[in-house]
């Protein structure tokens, strides 16, 4: 059996919405042929389907070993315009086998694009592997890994996006014989591992920091009465992100793992520990070369502590490096301010404040405010005047 296969509908119906079929090549460049001859697709479609249309993201079954990249040129597109040698120059730079084959559209007039001799072509790019299962399972991962290959491959600012983020994309064939012949260039196959690794980690990161955002940033919602107590505390402290974010990464993989080598390989920066190799970026970034994962200062620190909240980040940071990473919530003028704006007595202030912020005690001073362990200052001279003019009981 080849390794080799792409689907492909025949006989050709209306925007190839079925009669989908995989067919096997014996070599990788005889797909560039059936692009010319038919409507094809790197997705398998399932035969046995309930949707109306066999093309559809729903019945993809998996994925064949070929990367598809429309190069359209088009005046009102945001992309930057590339020739074929261009991307012809562009990717013989990294060795790789790939394919250029002109779409159906090459240098013809459009209806809404009167400009002669526009080069429209795709790119097709044959793989290692089929690229994994697990990106018909989520389609955000898919998105993530198409966004990457396009990075890694120098083609993100000229490629159309829609086919990075469409499963079930297909690639029309041609009605009147091409203008030019198809293009082949002979090299290494494209490996998809280390890609598909940094895919899901960057997938992981954005994800958790996500949810950290949402557990960090509840709105503030004062009681309906001085009797209320709230169910969902704030935070008298929060995480000092810019001042953690400002480290150095390789001085966190040094405090963290040690380092046992530092060098220069080419224009990267590496750092050897035990147990990893890193690149270091000047963006701060570093990307571990055995595992494949690329880490920010936020992503290697919640591996690290196995915690995805910033304020548990901060608490163990400030206790490992003994400083001080947690810093009083930015917002408390504001929930001061609601809670007085309430209030009839200064008592009822202080419940505000121990119902939202989760503690038992909270005293104010001529000079300051103590909020469980929190010594705070007023916002204002007139916060402390609106405060003090409060009655003591009601």
């Amino acid at each position: 059996m080849s390794k080799f296969a792409i689907s492909l509908s025949n006989p050709s119906n209306y925007h190839a919405l079925d009669h989908w079929q995989v067919i096997e090549l014996e070599k990788w460049q005889d797909v560039l042929l059936h692009a010319i001859s038919y409507d094809v697709s790197v997705a398998h479609f399932s035969l046995d389907y309930s949707t109306k249309h066999q093309r559809s993201g729903e019945n993809v079954l998996a994925l064949h070993p070929f990367l598809f990249y429309d190069v359209d040129n088009d005046k009102d597109s945001k992309k930057q315009p590339l020739s074929i040698k261009g991307a012809r120059d562009l990717l013989k730079h990294y060795g790789i086998a790939f394919g250029i084959v002109p779409s159906r559209n090459y240098k013809k007039l459009k209806e809404n694009d009167s400009r002669p001799d526009v080069e429209r072509f795709r790119i097709i790019i044959p793989l290692e592997s089929p690229p994994p299962i697990e990106l018909i399972k989520d389609k955000e991962l898919f998105r993530k890994f198409q966004e990457i290959f396009a990075q890694k491959l120098g083609l993100i600012a000229y490629v159309d996006d829609a086919p990075l983020r469409d499963m079930a994309r297909y690639y029309a064939r041609h009605t009147t014989p091409p203008l030019i012949d198809s293009i082949v260039v002979q090299g290494r196959l494209t490996r998809v591992d280390k890609i598909f690794q940094m895919a899901t980690q960057e997938l992981i990161q954005e994800r958790q920091e996500q949810e950290a955002r949402r557990a960090e940033h509840k709105p503030f919602i004062p009681p309906k009465s001085s009797q209320t107590t709230s169910s969902s505390h704030g935070h008298i402290v929060i995480a000092d992100k810019d001042r953690i974010n400002a480290i150095h990464i390789a001085d966190l993989i040094n405090t963290l793992e040690g380092i046992v080598r530092e060098y220069k390989e080419g224009t990267y920066r590496m750092i050897k520990t035990a147990t990893a190799k890193y690149s270091i970026t000047d963006d701060n970034i570093a990307y571990d070369f055995k595992s494949g994962k690329k880490y920010g200062v936020y992503a290697y620190l919640a591996e690290k502590f196995d915690t995805p909240v910033w304020n548990n980040i901060a608490r163990k940071l400030g206790k490992l490096m003994g400083c001080e990473f947690l810093v009083p919530d930015p917002a408390f003028g504001v929930v001061l301010r609601n809670a007085m704006a309430r209030a009839h007595s200064r008592q009822e202030v202080e419940r505000t404040l121990k119902a939202h912020y989760g503690v038992v005690f909270v005293r104010f001073e001529y000079n300051y405010i103590r909020v469980a362990d929190q010594c705070l200052d007023y916002p204002s001279a007139e916060d402390r005047k609106h405060y003090l003019a409060l009655p003591p009981i009601t």
